[in-house]
């Protein structure tokens, strides 16, 4: 550890604190992004031409927000870069990327796909027996990320017409026995007991904005309205911590994906 904290592009740490440090920080993102995609650097600074001329129109926000949107690798990049921790930066990246599987399926095969599926469908679902033929087509035991990673193959595989026919037909069987396993592990007692610690099936509840403590129930004595809570939503609090164990960032990041696309 050195007494003070050096930063990239010549900068100092008393930058951070002033108008004109400020101004070289900004300087050298715009450089480093010019070096990278001198098209989007052009495209930040007409953008903010524009802005200092007159202030955007309605119309024009959906542009700015894009705009954005492409920036914010770059910004990534540069402030990681800048104090020094890149390589932690892409390590943590990367384990990011490993889980993006998990919240694609959860999207676009959980919520929009099997949440929807009728109950009926599911009268006499052998979920032990779909299990095992999961099981034995993901190789090992199973795990939500390789279960997210084989249904994203299969509906490649589903959907490609070059692909042998034996193989499509192969997919497309698992896909629809993945269906009815992955509606049951999401919408059944059973199936969320048996994936209790996984964030795969764990679907958003329903929230009744008039009563937002669901666990809590009211009744009336001797004219006196009473407000109880079920013993197992009891958390006691001690000083500042948690009063549940938090999560992991397999947990965190379900809760970002959810918060950014809901």
């Amino acid at each position: 550890m050195t007494d003070t904290l050096d930063l990239a592009h010549g900068l100092r740490f008393e930058d951070l604190h002033t108008a004109d440090g400020l101004r070289r920080v900004d300087a050298a993102f715009v450089a480093a992004l010019r070096r990278a995609d001198d098209a989007l650097a052009r495209r930040l600074e007409d953008a903010r031409a524009d802005a200092a001329a007159a202030p955007p129109a309605a119309a024009a926000r959906a542009d700015e927000a894009a705009l954005l949107v492409e920036l914010a690798p770059h910004v990534d990049e540069f402030v990681a870069g800048l104090f020094g921790i890149a390589d932690e930066h892409a390590a943590l990246r990367a384990r990011h990327h490993a889980l993006d599987p998990l919240y694609e399926v959860k999207t676009q095969f959980v919520r929009r796909e099997a949440a929807k599926l009728a109950l009926a469908e599911l009268d006499g679902f052998d979920a032990e027996g779909a299990r095992a033929r999961i099981e034995a087509a993901l190789g090992g035991a199973f795990d939500e990320l390789e279960f997210a990673r084989a249904v994203l193959d299969w509906k490649r595989t589903a959907a490609d017409e070059a692909a042998d026919a034996t193989a499509r037909s192969a997919a497309n069987e698992l896909l629809a026995l993945a269906l009815r396993y992955t509606a049951w592990a999401a919408t059944t007692d059973a199936g969320r007991r048996r994936h209790a610690g996984d964030v795969l099936f764990a679907l958003p509840g329903k929230t009744d904005p008039q009563q937002l403590l669901a666990h809590a129930h009211a009744h009336d004595e001797d004219g006196t309205r009473v407000y109880t809570i079920e013993p197992g939503h009891l958390r006691r609090r001690e000083g500042f911590a948690l009063t549940d164990p938090g999560t992991d960032l397999r947990g965190a990041l379900d809760q970002a994906n959810y918060c950014i696309w809901c």
